[in-house]
């Protein structure tokens, strides 16, 4: 690779001005066979080079860190998939337009047990060493011939880290890997075994450095549960503020925690729902802060994002995030929507919304969470509304977003604010949602806030269930590029990937 910047570097500013890089690297047969051509003849020696170096990667090389022939690999059980597959996973390779399928392909194929063709492995391993977020779903289908390649390149090692799944094994990888590829395993083995992941982090706590405690601890969200609250008390009382943020969210989760108990004992007394209708709120705040309440994430100084709070509602606000909103239901056995109406007319308007919905997305309270998304100014700010979202159960999801589905005659920021929660859907859309999704795109498509629902559609060409592109195609004309005017470019993405997609999950059941 050096060599071959070099050159590159020769060829972008010219031989006249860069001298040829290899007489002083003629160590190995490469650089004698450089050091031979005519220096005299700068251009033809650059070509030369150039295709000296095609050939020296086309042949390959020696490992330099292999002393003996590797144990033969051990075969897979499963079937090699199609001749047809394998081409749509070259073409996913090959054109960047369509890798974002790749995930979609692996599991379809994991769930076929078919095994991905061999001569598919290296360039799929090379493309995991540079996606991190691409490994969670292609180590799982690498197979024994996957885990083999891994195991002869130091660069691939990061399939071999995300394997690891008894006790042992963990913990010996866990002891060696580098951090990206110890928070793979956590994800990996929190999902199955939530109490050995939590072990393997409390095994090296106190020699990791800070950034990666941190770094830890946000993994356990993934199954987090009251076992977790002995290690996340301890460290509320770490040195470091991003260890001791990232313990406070996750005990901010667990409604039983002790945390949250000593929030609750904070917040009550300072919020009144006094009897009467229609029914109000009483607001008193903190009158001070102390240690315990710093402890406890209560943070003195109100940060940019606050707008013009002061001190102690600033403090009034954290509490109030971190107290699940079934309290103040309970209050007077009030909806959420009551509630939210009595917040309205509230002096303290601002606090207690910002509070409540932060608290409903960090405790998963669909009730509260569907109940403020379905306020009317809910499309102003979808980006700050998304985690209300994925507090609700997938079905919950796609109602709420059908019944915000904004008309032609919304503004702006309403459209770019359902796109943006759509964006926080769960991806297993239904049929009859992706049906209704697709039409409203294309029925907005045109209109002048048409520019806002392209990310939409490119969405959808990821999403909808590729059964549906029999009908969709039928229903759009596919193929007549005027039907859509100036928009016909993003529907005929649209189309291009659905049926991609729709092609490589039929070609997979042969």
């Amino acid at each position: 690779m050096e060599i071959a910047n070099e050159l590159l570097r020769v060829a972008l500013l010219g031989t006249e001005r860069q001298p040829l890089p290899w007489p002083e690297q003629a160590a190995d047969g490469l650089g004698r066979l450089l050091s031979a051509l005519d220096a005299g003849d700068r251009e033809g020696a650059l070509l030369g080079a150039a295709g000296a170096l095609a050939v020296y990667r086309r042949a390959g090389r020696v490992s330099a860190t292999r002393e003996t022939v590797p144990v033969p690999c051990p075969r897979d059980a499963q079937p090699r998939c199609s001749e047809r597959a394998a081409l749509h996973l070259a073409q996913m390779l090959e054109d960047p337009h369509k890798l974002p399928v790749l995930p979609e392909w692996l599991q379809a194929l994991r769930a076929k047990d078919k095994r991905i063709p061999e001569e598919k492995l290296p360039p799929l391993l090379e493309l995991g060493r540079r996606d991190r977020e691409l490994r969670e779903t292609l180590v799982p289908a690498l197979g024994k011939r996957g885990a083999w390649l891994a195991s002869l390149n130091p660069d691939w090692s990061y399939a071999l880290a995300s394997s690891a799944e008894t006790g042992e094994d963990a913990l010996e990888v866990w002891q060696t890997a580098d951090t990206p590829d110890r928070q793979r395993l956590l994800r990996t083995i929190r999902r199955e075994y939530p109490d050995r992941a939590r072990k393997l982090v409390e095994s090296t706590w106190k020699e990791d450095p800070p950034e990666e405690r941190a770094a830890f601890l946000a993994e356990l969200r993934t199954g987090l549960s009251m076992a977790d609250e002995p290690l996340l008390e301890e460290a509320l009382d770490d040195r470091r503020k991003e260890v001791r943020q990232a313990a406070i969210d996750l005990l901010a989760r667990l409604p039983e925690s002790r945390l949250v108990r000593r929030m609750s004992e904070r917040v009550l007394p300072l919020i009144a729902i006094p009897d009467g209708e229609p029914a109000t709120i009483e607001v008193r705040l903190p009158e001070a802060s102390d240690k315990a309440m710093q402890r406890d994430g209560v943070a003195l100084k109100p940060t940019a994002d606050h707008g013009n709070l002061g001190e102690k509602a600033f403090w009034l606000l954290q509490m109030l995030r971190a107290v699940p909103p079934s309290h103040w239901s309970h209050r007077r056995e009030l909806p959420p929507e009551r509630l939210l109406d009595a917040a309205d007319r509230s002096e303290w308007k601002e606090v207690l919304m910002r509070g409540w919905a932060e608290a409903a997305a960090r405790f998963r309270s669909p009730g509260w969470a569907e109940a403020m998304l379905l306020r009317a100014d809910a499309l102003q700010d979808g980006a700050a509304r998304a985690p209300l979202l994925e507090a609700l159960p997938p079905a919950q999801q796609q109602a709420v977003l059908l019944e915000l589905m904004p008309d032609a005659h919304r503004t702006a920021a309403e459209h770019q604010g359902w796109v943006a929660l759509l964006r926080a859907c769960e991806r297993d859309w239904s049929s009859t949602f992706a049906e209704k999704v697709v039409a409203h795109s294309l029925g907005i498509l045109d209109s002048r806030y048409g520019f806002h629902l392209e990310p939409a559609l490119s969405l959808c060409s990821l999403t909808v269930p590729p059964s549906l592109y029999p009908t969709v195609a039928a229903q759009l004309g596919e193929g007549s590029d005027d039907a859509w005017g100036w928009r016909s470019r993003a529907v005929e993405k649209f189309l291009v990937l659905l049926r991609f997609r729709w092609d490589m999950l039929q070609a997979l059941e042969e």
